[in-house]
């Protein structure tokens, strides 16, 4: 884990060390795009499913490490991970949780503030480290499990479609299991809809000892393997909609006589730790 440190630093500081003048939506190397946690705030001695969704455009298999950090956090830093987490081994308080693209973790029994001050949603979180690597590239990333504070837990929003807006306004969807064609040079409309019930309302602080009701904000990224995505990073707007604009001018695939496939994902995520992510495939005539 010392030697880890620096990818760590990097993934955390750089988006996982990708090149400043590359689009952080263009997925060209080995990425670790998010973790959706089921549930995603536990209580202690509760658990949760972290399932990852990482890429690897070269089609190598990832392997994923997953390592638990108690380390404390630094008193007053609000975001739930210490710097010690980036240099710590296992005697520091760090311990392996397990291998593969999902994992089980146990939410420890520790003090409110053991590994780290409230952040602005009044959440704590215990930080889980992921160390990925597939054809001799290697890369990591931090998710943040939320620890159950006495409210009503947090639910991860819901992708409940994905599709292209037509000239008409009219939406065709694009399917989970069957690639929808397109050619290069042409401009889509794409669009993400969430469940009617992902936006949820918590308490949160006020700044004044008190609390107050906080309507939950969502964030969309979407990534693909070619193609140009003109917003990376959207949100949702009040009809539960997240749009972006993807041009197919660069990094096309080569086109043979089963097309060149382009891989599109889209990830949702809430406030305090919640996600969902969906993949849908595009192929080039």
């Amino acid at each position: 884990m010392r030697a880890a440190g620096l990818a760590l630093t990097c993934a955390l500081l750089a988006a996982g060390c990708k090149s400043p003048f590359e689009r952080s939506s263009y997925l060209g190397g080995l990425r670790i795009l998010a973790v959706k946690a089921v549930p995603p705030e536990v209580a202690p001695g509760a658990t949760s499913t972290l399932t990852a969704l990482t890429v690897a455009p070269a089609g190598d298999p990832v392997a994923i490490s997953w390592v638990e950090c108690r380390v404390p956090a630094l008193v007053g830093s609000g975001e739930g991970l210490s710097a010690n987490c980036l240099t710590a081994d296992a005697a520091d308080g760090l311990t392996p949780v397990g291998t593969g693209g999902s994992v089980s973790v146990v939410m420890p029994d520790l003090g409110p503030d053991a590994v780290g001050t409230p952040d602005y949603t009044g959440g704590v979180y215990l930080p889980i480290l992921l160390l990925a690597s597939a054809g001799g590239d290697e890369t990591a990333g931090v998710y943040r499990l939320r620890r159950a504070g006495g409210g009503p837990p947090n639910r991860n929003p819901r992708i409940t479609e994905v599709g292209v807006v037509e000239n008409t306004g009219a939406v065709t969807l694009l399917a989970e299991d069957r690639p929808s064609e397109t050619s290069a040079g042409a401009g889509l409309t794409l669009v993400m809809t969430v469940s009617a019930d992902s936006r949820e309302t918590y308490t949160a602080p006020d700044g004044a000892g008190g609390t107050r009701a906080v309507p939950e904000v969502l964030r969309v990224s979407w990534f693909a393997t070619g193609g140009r995505l003109v917003a990376g990073n959207v949100g949702v707007d009040d009809s539960d909609h997240a749009f972006t604009w993807f041009v197919l001018d660069q990094h096309l695939p080569a086109v043979g006589p089963s097309g060149g496939r382009i891989d599109l994902y889209v990830v949702v995520r809430d406030e305090r730790g919640g996600a969902d992510f969906a993949h849908r495939q595009l192929v080039l005539r």
